[in-house]
């Protein structure tokens, strides 16, 4: 499906954690900021992205991103577990 559209925000998604499962962190990140590109307005992928940012210990960068995704949608628990966690890892 990339081959065929790389703008396809729920692939490129996809790929990124499947990338993030393999351990390649910077084929994660790219395909989670083109996932986001292609769809800003798509919570998952800022989810996504920011549960990397807590894997790599970048707290502030996994708590920005992470709000980004409460603000796109404020019922999201899997947004508000990384935002809780990307706090604590920050002394928050």
């Amino acid at each position: 499906m990339l081959e065929l559209n790389p703008r396809n925000a729920k692939a490129q998604n996809l790929l990124g954690a499947a990338c993030a499962t393999a351990g390649d962190l910077a084929c994660a990140r790219a395909a989670f900021d083109a996932s986001i590109r292609a769809d800003p307005r798509d919570p998952s992928s800022y989810v996504n992205l920011g549960q990397l940012y807590v894997q790599l210990g970048d707290s502030d960068a996994a708590v920005s991103t992470l709000t980004e995704a409460l603000a796109l949608d404020p019922q999201s628990t899997a947004a508000r577990e990384a935002l809780a966690q990307a706090r604590a890892a920050a002394g928050r």
